[in-house]
């Protein structure tokens, strides 16, 4: 199954979120950092893309970017749930 570096910004103050939040929890992502999540999912990255806008606001940000299993990559501080799923996935 593909990997999915899944990133976002919200903007509006007063959008409930709780889709977007159930999308995570359902996908069992793992956090990285605030808004940064990773999971295992079908693709492609824009069917992900428009299953979170979905959840929303307009002038929300969302990005979604596939990685593989020889990816580099490299972490300071981030939440080990994040660092702990990109172990096995991703190269250190």
């Amino acid at each position: 199954m593909p990997y999915y570096v899944i990133t976002y910004d919200v903007r509006a103050r007063n959008h409930d979120y709780t889709g977007l939040n159930g999308c995570m929890a359902q996908w069992k992502a793992a956090h990285l950092q605030n808004s940064v999540w990773l999971a295992d999912l079908v693709g492609p990255a824009s069917t992900i893309r428009d299953i979170l806008k979905f959840h929303m606001h307009p002038d929300d940000t969302v990005c979604v970017i596939q990685i593989f299993q020889n990816s580099d990559w490299a972490t300071s501080w981030a939440r080990t749930t994040g660092t702990n799923w990109l172990l096995p996935r991703c190269k250190a």
